[in-house]
């Protein structure tokens, strides 16, 4: 772990110098994948005890100082989050002289996380200038949580990849989800390695409006990828014509009783 955040805060510094204002983190970064990791007794316990932490606090307050040395904001994938009882997957917004100014917790779990992971219950679109929405993992398998945050304004989403093989395959549900909301979408994966040795690979992928990756970064080098972000120009009568969609395709769910009249 403490090398993981040193290694940080030199591609923070290195990222300043290029004149990035803000830096995206993947999954993780701090421990790698435990959550992948095969634990005895009872793994909620386990983790709960072992890595997760409250969000201020640990490993975001580390976060925060760097922020603050650097003059970047910070963008950090998914980490284990504990809020009483409960354990969430959640990504997190560093600004400097301002902590922690928005959290993410996942919304769609994985069949890892069931009887670990909580379900977050809140989209969010973060300003940082232009409006970023935030997805995590599984998230990217509902299609309606990306068309959701474009609806609600973003730019550009941002997906974290899970640090895992079976990750390599979402690459075409980014480009999907690209080509379905006319929006740049970033999904962020990583390596994973210890003591020298490297065991796989995740591709970090930069997907424009037309489907388009116009980057990616694979292999077990690190490197640092740049996008630069322009204002989004859609129109609000595109998103009322999409909400009137949604809203058919729910009306008829209902009628068909697929979908309790509550929902």
């Amino acid at each position: 772990k403490r090398k993981n955040l040193e290694r940080i805060l030199e591609i923070l510094t290195m990222a300043k110098e290029k004149g990035s204002r803000l830096v995206l983190l993947p999954a993780m970064f701090h421990l790698g994948p435990v959550i992948e990791s095969p634990v005895e007794g009872d793994p909620r316990k386990y983790f709960k005890k072992s890595y997760a932490e409250r969000i201020p606090g640990g490993t975001t307050d580390i976060l925060r100082l760097y922020s603050e040395k650097t003059g970047v904001m910070i963008l950090a994938g998914p980490i284990i989050e504990r809020a009483g009882p409960r354990l969430y997957s959640t990504s997190v917004l560093i600004a400097p002289n301002r902590g922690v100014i928005a959290k993410y917790r996942k919304i769609v779990l994985g069949s890892g996380d069931f009887g670990l992971i909580s379900s977050g219950n809140e989209l969010v679109v973060a300003d940082v200038g232009v409006l970023i929405g935030l997805m995590c993992e599984e998230d990217l398998l509902v299609p309606e949580i990306a068309h959701a945050l474009s609806i609600a304004g973003s730019e550009i989403i941002v997906s974290f990849f899970r640090l895992s093989e079976d990750f390599r395959r979402y690459r075409n549900l980014l480009i999907a989800r690209a080509i379905e909301n006319s929006i740049h979408v970033v999904g962020l994966g990583g390596i994973v390695s210890s003591n020298g040795r490297d065991f796989f690979e995740v591709p970090t992928m930069i997907v424009d409006p037309e489907g388009d990756i116009k980057d990616e970064v694979k292999g077990f080098e690190e490197s640092i990828s740049f996008l630069e972000i322009e204002k989004r120009g859609a129109s609000r009568k595109d998103f009322r014509r999409d909400v009137s969609a949604i809203k058919k395709v729910y009306s008829w769910l209902k009628r068909k009783r697929f979908l309790s009249a509550e929902l």
